[in-house]
Formats: C-alpha cells, sequence, structure tokens
C-alpha cells in the first residue's frame, strides 16, 4: 500500500493556481475589492479553489485518455 504512494507527484501544480486563486479571491472580498459570495471568506476561498480546480483537473484527465487512444502500450 505504501509502495503506492511513490509514483504520486510530490506538487500539483493545478491544485496550488487553484488554492491561491481561491485566496487571493477570499482576501479581494475581505478588503471589498470585490463581493463575497457567501459572506465568509473561508467558504469563498474553497468555493472558487473547487470552481478553478474541477474544470482543470477534468481536462487534464480527458488529454491523458485521448493519449491512451492514440498511443496505446
Amino acid at each position: 500500500c505504501i509502495e503506492r504512494l511513490t509514483n504520486n507527484p510530490t506538487f500539483n501544480a493545478k491544485g496550488f493556481l487553484a488554492w491561491a486563486l481561491g485566496a487571493a479571491a477570499a482576501i479581494a472580498m475581505e478588503e471589498q475589492l470585490m463581493p463575497s459570495l457567501t459572506g465568509t471568506a473561508a467558504l469563498d476561498a474553497a468555493l472558487i479553489a473547487a470552481l478553478v480546480y474541477l474544470p482543470i483537473s477534468w481536462q487534464a484527465r480527458e488529454r491523458k485518455a485521448e493519449l491512451k487512444v492514440t498511443h496505446p502500450k
């Protein structure tokens, strides 16, 4: 079980990007530079990060699937 963890990437750039955008938006909402979605900065950050991360990760997953179809092992 532990052996499978060694194949995982140590840094997820897409996840970091989503987190950074969510955090930046939450700060902007706290400073009233943009309207808050929920009234709570932490919830705003989580919601925005999810909305950013999902399409990015789905696009990457679709690309991997296309590569497997065009270049089978």
